[in-house]
């Protein structure tokens, strides 16, 4: 007998049953169902329950128990520690925005009683301009004048533009400076803004009068526009240049791995992302231009996640960014800088919702500060650049190991040390839990379904075993007898091993997202995607499983001897 007839004795013996045929594919479709549920319901669940650890990161922080603590001795410990995978060193420095962009410091957080201790005369919050005085009213402890602006010199653009009514409150220190003033008359005049002394109604920013210098003259009559750059000037000129600067200020806060800084992780609560993401060792180790931007500067200066700033990177250390008349800005042309364009990754907010200065913090990879930067100096003398703010350890399984042998030994250099709670311990409970009920499911169904392969296999070449005796009888090869005998079920297989596989990577998707909404730790609604490459893996393996257990039945069935084939019924 030719093969192509045994070929086709075998098909229309199939279509002959299609009740059998019909019953064989739908056990199939449900063994295949079975096997790839508990493939893929057991990867998923252990590759996700892997990420979420990965995420869980012991963090510690480092304080301070008095003075005299040794910064640099305790970093060197916290390098040498085998507990610890990762220690951080956080760089401050000063960076300022191209002309025309400005920070959002406009309350002037950093003010103090004594406009001298931190700016010398150059707060950020001051404004000068050339205006024209509507009145001069007496007060009980000096007087309240009224300007409308007509052109501005320096000065917060949403509070100061021309034709702006302001009002500025002279004080008994700087009554001498007011009483000559004439209504009607065009002044260059400077006033501040102190959110402890003034207000802020909406519709008016009440100000502060103060002298244009601490050694010049309080007030300029100003009936044309004065040449600042003329030599009398030359102070004043550099004061507004200063003020200047400093409303386009920024506080850089360069870090390895923002990620792991105490103050963005939910249990600390200083900082959360409201978009996009933190800045990751990934972005230092490959100088990334990107950083994470406060979100009352991307609100008031209309930045969102994608978008750039350039910023001028200044090697100094300054409260905040700024820069003081006394010390950076008399040698402002001799500190080392670099112009950097980066994209805004991450936004954050502030739980405890301290703005204003704070507002101004941009934190960069570390990488991302020139080489030419020298040390920066704390006023301790302590440089930044060579001790430790905070440290990872390598596994939060480590911490009571890490407490045990560190505590008293930072103790003894000056600092108290601690690990940042988060609730791996339930996590790690539940996690187990979880893997424990992936693996109990994958343990039940997979051999319940190559049982089920198996049994079906069998059960067709019972059905075909007339036909297989006939076409023995004829001298058909076993070879032969074998390749036809499978041709049926192979197709039948192949059907249900493709429905099958689809039904279950869906279920394992669905069961899984099921299993993890119990997990302790996950945030927010659990949303799983089945890799295109596991789904299609887990299904051909079902299919080749069945492939296998078919020609293996065929071989055993084809290989018996005729006359038994006969007998058997």
């Amino acid at each position: 007998m030719k093969e192509g007839k045994i070929r086709f004795v075998f098909l229309k013996a199939a279509a002959r049953q299609p009740v059998y045929t019909i019953l064989l594919m739908l056990l199939t479709t449900a063994a295949s169902f079975m096997l790839v549920l508990a493939l893929l319901q057991c990867a998923l669940v252990f590759s996700e329950i892997a990420q979420a650890e990965d995420r869980y990161r012991a963090i510690g922080m480092l304080e301070e128990t008095g003075p005299g603590a040794d910064r640099q001795k305790m970093t060197e410990y916290l390098e040498e520690n085998p507990y610890i995978k990762f220690v951080e060193k956080s760089w401050l420095t000063s960076g300022v925005l191209p002309e025309g962009v400005y920070n959002a410091d406009t309350e002037g957080d950093i003010f103090g009683p004594d406009r001298d201790v931190y700016y010398s005369g150059a707060c950020q919050t001051d404004i000068l301009f050339y205006g024209t005085i509507r009145s001069v009213e007496d007060q009980k402890s000096g007087y309240l004048l009224r300007t409308v602006v007509e052109e501005v010199v320096t000065g917060y653009p949403e509070y100061l533009a021309p034709g702006k009514e302001l009002e500025l409150t002279v004080t008994s220190d700087d009554v001498a400076a007011a009483e000559g003033l004439v209504p009607g008359e065009r002044y260059l005049l400077r006033a501040t803004y102190n959110p402890d002394i003034c207000y802020d109604n909406g519709a008016m920013r009440k100000y502060l009068f103060v002298p244009l210098t601490e050694e010049g003259e309080p007030v300029l009559e100003a009936p044309q526009n004065l040449d600042l750059e003329a030599p009398e000037y030359r102070e004043l000129a550099f004061e507004v240049q200063t003020i200047n600067e400093n409303q386009r200020a920024m506080s850089v806060w360069a870090v390895s791995d923002m990620s792991a800084l105490p103050s963005v992780q939910e249990s600390v609560g200083t900082y959360y992302l409201r978009e996009g993401r933190l800045l990751t060792a990934a972005d230092t180790e490959e100088a990334r231009q990107v950083c994470v931007i406060r979100d009352a500067f991307a609100d008031l200066r209309g930045y969102g996640i994608g978008d750039t700033v350039t910023l001028k990177l200044r090697n100094i250390f300054a409260v905040s960014g700024y820069l003081t008349l006394e010390t950076d800005a008399r040698s402002y042309d001799m500190i080392p800088s670099q112009e950097v364009t980066l994209e805004i990754v991450g936004i954050l907010g502030r739980e405890d919702g301290i703005g204003n200065s704070n507002d101004n913090l941009i934190f960069i990879p570390a990488s991302l500060l020139p080489k030419t930067f020298q040390p920066r100096m704390t006023y301790t003398g302590v440089s930044l650049e060579e001790t430790a703010s905070s440290f990872v350890l390598n596994t939060p399984e480590d911490t009571q190991a890490f407490l045990k042998a560190a505590t008293d030994d930072l103790l003894e250099m000056g600092f108290e040390v601690t690990i940042i709670e988060t609730d791996w311990e339930l996590f790690k409970a539940s996690s187990n839990s979880v893997r424990k009920t992936a693996q109990n499911t994958a343990i039940l169904l997979a051999p319940t379904a190559l049982a089920v392969m198996g049994f079906l296999a069998a059960v067709y070449f019972r059905l075909r075993r007339q036909e297989l005796a006939v076409s023995r009888a004829l001298g058909a090869p076993v070879r032969s007898c074998i390749l036809a005998s499978v041709l049926p079920l192979l197709l039948i297989d192949g059907v249900g091993a493709l429905i099958g596989g689809g039904l279950g990577g869906w279920s394992a998707a669905a069961r899984t997202e099921d299993l993890l909404s119990e997990l302790t730790g996950l945030q927010g609604e659990v949303s799983i995607d089945v890799p295109a490459g596991w789904w299609i893996l887990a299904s051909l393996s079902a299919l080749l499983i069945t492939v296998a257990l078919a020609f293996a039945a065929g071989a055993a069935a084809a290989r018996r001897p005729v006359r038994r084939m006969f007998k058997t019924r």
